[in-house]
């Protein structure tokens, strides 16, 4: 859709519904794997690498198979709003080297939320830079960091901020970035972090949060 005739790494994976995720091959810990190139729930007509609200997609808390907010949510605390963390293995009932995709997770039929250890392997094989204006407001919808993979592959996450764990309300979106993994650290669980200045590959949050979710192929 988005190769205007040239070629440029993306592949199509048709999921139930007729939906069509971008993907794009990217090296993680010396293999190869075909990652999303868009966060879960986004509109995948839009180009994933010009930032804007359409492309935010979904927000999820760690793992739950429903979205607690969309990127049209908007900032306030959410009603209902639940405090209540999932249990260990609701996204990965095997082991970090060996992930086995459950019921929970809400990536589509051929994908699964990655790991703690894929996150770091990707960001170890990415440079990383920042786009847009990083200014913390709920109204800014572009600003985002592009990873471009050792293969060439580029990638680009927004910096869509969270939904904050206790409430629901929308915090740090145009300061910070998350994707989660699907990986518990004692009582939370981690995360892909980013802002204006570093990467966090192996950052953790209480699991209520709620964050985007970016899929990679089983």
């Amino acid at each position: 859709m988005y190769s205007k005739g040239e070629t440029c790494g993306f592949t199509r994976t048709v999921q139930p519904g007729g939906s069509f995720p971008d993907v794009v091959p990217v090296v993680i810990n010396g293999q190869t794997r075909q990652m999303m190139t868009h966060n879960l729930g986004a509109d995948t007509s839009q180009d994933p690498n010009v930032p804007n609200q359409a492309i935010m997609g979904n927000y999820y808390q760690w793992g739950k198979l429903n979205p607690v907010a969309t990127a049209y949510t908007n900032a306030n605390a959410i009603s209902g709003w639940s405090t209540a963390s999932a249990a260990d293995g609701a996204w990965n009932s095997g082991t970090v080297a060996v992930p086995v995709k459950t019921a929970n997770d809400p990536c589509p039929s051929g994908f699964r939320v990655p790991t703690q250890n894929e996150w770091a392997g990707f960001n170890t094989a990415s440079t990383s830079t920042i786009i847009g204006t990083w200014n913390d407001s709920s109204t800014n919808f572009n600003a985002a960091r592009k990873f471009v993979n050792s293969n060439g592959s580029t990638l680009t996450i927004p910096a869509a901020g969270s939904r904050l764990y206790s409430t629901g309300a929308l915090v740090s979106r145009a300061n910070n970035g998350y994707c989660w993994s699907s990986t518990e650290n004692s009582t939370r669980a981690y995360n892909l972090e980013f802002g204006n200045i570093s990467v966090l590959p192996a950052d953790y949050s209480v699991r209520t949060y709620g964050f985007p979710v970016r899929c990679i192929n089983q």
